[in-house]
């Protein structure tokens, strides 16, 4: 460990020196394609690990001098401001009547825009050269792709939720990673203890329904169910019984009462408390 963090030190030293002495040159990019979940793939530019850590200094250096010029509805890259406050936004402008949404995406946008008028409003807030440097050296691509308009009653999805008739749903895409993640813990050979299986899979529900809290309550009472259903299933294989837990005399041996006695965190059950204790 310690010939580790001294190798460390003369590594991060040596980066020092030749970024003040303005000599460090940024190495080549790895360019991958990463698929997406729709099918198809997106180009990201994967950098050396000494060029990361030149990039998380840049970023120290430069976020304090730009960060107070963001404009006030900038949620994406404000440390002050993030996912639940651009949420909170979206439901204020939908119950003050707005209609009509402007889904963006960005693709090659440094491919369009003119670096050197970029670098000149740049210039107007830093006048250090060397980090005036390492910023164009950095710039990458990135294009918008044309607005689309929904019409009345469309409804759209935006960080995680479906936004509906003024009513925020869970999107299906979302909605099926949870569903992903329960039965990943929840598989019918697995041979752990029922309190142990409830402790695992307390913290990842705890999680979602503190982001999902705002949705339609009825979703958390079917969400509910199948993991009873499923631990249910559990019980029944570790006594090498076989069914899916689905049964009456299922329902009547293992009560929903025995599974809150083991500590099962149930959404329907948190949500309600959340909101009474309001």
């Amino acid at each position: 460990m310690a010939v580790r963090a001294a190798v460390g030190t003369v590594y991060l030293l040596e980066l020092h020196t030749e970024l003040h002495a303005g000599t460090y040159r940024l190495s080549p990019v790895k360019r991958v394609e990463i698929l997406k979940r729709d099918g198809k793939t997106r180009p990201l530019g994967i950098p050396t690990v000494k060029d990361r850590i030149v990039q998380a200094a840049l970023k120290l250096v430069i976020e304090p001098v730009f960060e107070v010029q963001f404009r006030e509805g900038s949620y994406g890259f404000d440390p002050g401001q993030g996912r639940k406050d651009a949420l909170r936004e979206v439901d204020r402008l939908l119950k003050e009547g707005n209609t009509f949404v402007a889904d963006a995406d960005l693709k090659g946008y440094f491919d369009s825009l003119p670096h050197d008028r970029l670098m000149a409003l740049v210039e107007g807030s830093i006048s250090d050269r060397r980090v005036l440097t390492l910023i164009e050296s950095f710039l990458r691509q990135d294009i918008m792709t044309e607005t689309a308009r929904w019409q009345p009653g469309q409804g759209f999805d935006f960080l995680g939720y479906r936004f509906e008739a003024g009513v925020r749903f869970v999107r299906a895409k979302s909605l099926k990673a949870i569903k992903d993640k329960v039965t990943a813990r929840t598989i019918r050979s697995r041979r752990d203890s029922l309190r142990q299986i409830v402790a695992d899979h307390n913290p990842m529900l705890r999680g979602w329904l503190g982001y999902f809290k705002h949705a339609r309550p009825r979703l958390f009472r079917r969400l509910d169910g199948p993991v009873r259903r499923r631990l249910r299933a559990i019980l029944r294989k570790q006594e090498n019984r076989p069914s899916m837990g689905r049964s009456e005399a299922d329902h009547r041996r293992w009560t929903d009462a025995i599974f809150a006695g083991q500590g099962l965190f149930t959404l329907q059950a948190a949500r309600a408390a959340a909101r009474h204790s309001r």
